[in-house]
């Protein structure tokens, strides 16, 4: 018994990790002054934009992967922004030349539209090796 329940552990363990890695790469290709929302991402890969949040707060080198450049639906920026705070948040992004309607993004003018067909992604829905 132990040795199967390693096995689903490990099994696991590389899709977790396999989806930490679309993520980031996701998050990298958003262009600066643009944001992209958790949904977005999530929908991309397949995980729900909460889990989304709960990866990019463990962002291993937020310089390379630019997290502060994902924001809510609304354009709300994240409260608990792992690298300054909400007020770090904006200031990373007020810096880039995001465009800002009162305490949010303003998501009409500065939504990068990424998806698969325009950023050579394959999101969830279109992936052949999505565990069924």
């Amino acid at each position: 018994m132990p040795d199967r329940f390693c096995r689903v552990f490990q099994a696991v363990y590389i899709y977790i990790m396999d989806t930490r890695d679309r993520v980031y790469e996701i998050v990298r290709m958003i262009p600066p002054g643009k944001v992209m929302t958790y949904g977005q991402i999530g929908k991309i890969t397949g995980v729900h934009p909460r889990q989304v949040g709960r990866i990019l707060h463990q962002n291993p080198d937020p310089e390379k992967i630019p997290c502060y450049r994902v924001v809510s639906s609304q354009g709300k920026l994240a409260e608990n922004y792992a690298f300054g705070g909400l007020a770090g948040q904006r200031k990373r992004l007020a810096e880039e030349g995001a465009i800002f309607s009162g305490a949010k993004v303003d998501i009409q003018k500065c939504l990068h539209k990424g998806n698969c067909e325009s950023e050579n992604l394959v999101c969830y829905p279109c992936r052949t090796d999505r565990p069924e």
